[in-house]
């Protein structure tokens, strides 16, 4: 093979004619050194991903890495909003009292602004009990995935939370729930949980003032599913649901984008 290197004048010697020089190298790489070469590469590159194979086969043999519940759970909207109940009740079996619920009160709390007339966590009667249902049957049989209530009629306390993990919403969804709910008691919370972090397009502009979008993944501002469950890990005192509560924190990072990853594409 020959390069081609430049040089300077020489005395005497006319333009041009030593400006570059021709140096022969005496290597020419032909197609079997490049093949060889490539071929210890890619044995060397099967060497190291076994290496990372084994490693992992060890690890999950006492950590069990890659497992998780969640695994086996179909995008099944009713099986998160269960999930979500069962977290939010005080008698529930995870042992923590209302616990979760206060955490998720203050989430929404987080996000009062100017103009809000929804009621405060602090205005909640946890303390005096209260009933979560779910699948709460509404006039024209629409179904409210979870409805958390305190009080007796006539003196309730409502907080309607609506789950969109995937789905759209139906034809006046929210519009219908809030006139539903605010008949029962007017400063009442509509929790809409957005899997996309996209807000309602069903909530009448009038009750804009009772609603609040909870995305699933956190942004950095603002409430979210996430943060929720975050805290839930931080205050829970069982191992076995504290287990539980950062496999559901995975699941929710993994399957769901925070609005900034979703802006970058």
């Amino acid at each position: 093979m020959a390069t081609t290197i430049g040089c300077g004048r020489m005395p005497g010697v006319p333009v041009g004619e030593l400006d570059q020089v021709e140096v022969s190298t005496g290597f020419e790489p032909g197609p079997v050194e490049f093949e060889t070469g490539l071929g210890s590469f890619l044995t060397g590159l099967g060497a190291v991903i076994e290496g990372v194979k084994e490693t992992q086969v060890r690890m999950d043999r006492v950590a069990a890495t890659r497992f998780s519940v969640f695994r086996y759970f179909k995008r099944n909207e009713n099986i998160i909003s269960g999930i979500f109940a069962d977290l939010l009740r005080a008698d529930g079996s995870h042992g923590q009292g209302a616990t979760f619920l206060e955490l998720f009160l203050d989430q929404l709390d987080g996000d009062a602004g100017e103009g809000a007339h929804h009621r405060l966590a602090r205005d909640y009667r946890v303390s005096d009990g209260y009933v979560v249902e779910t699948e709460h049957v509404i006039p024209g049989l629409r179904r409210i995935d979870i409805v958390v209530r305190w009080g007796e009629r006539g003196d309730e306390q409502w907080l309607v939370i609506e789950n969109k993990p995937w789905a759209d919403e139906q034809e006046d969804q929210l519009a219908d729930y809030a006139d539903y709910v605010h008949g029962r008691d007017r400063d009442a919370r509509i929790v809409y949980l957005s899997g996309d972090g996209s807000e309602s397009e069903t909530i009448a502009e009038e009750k804009r003032a009772h609603y609040l979008t909870m995305p699933y993944r956190h942004s950095g501002r603002g409430p979210s599913v996430e943060a929720w469950i975050r805290r839930c890990v931080e205050r829970c005192e069982a191992d076995q649901v504290r287990w539980f509560l950062r496999d559901m924190l995975s699941y929710i990072q993994d399957a769901f984008r925070a609005e900034e990853e979703s802006d970058d594409e």
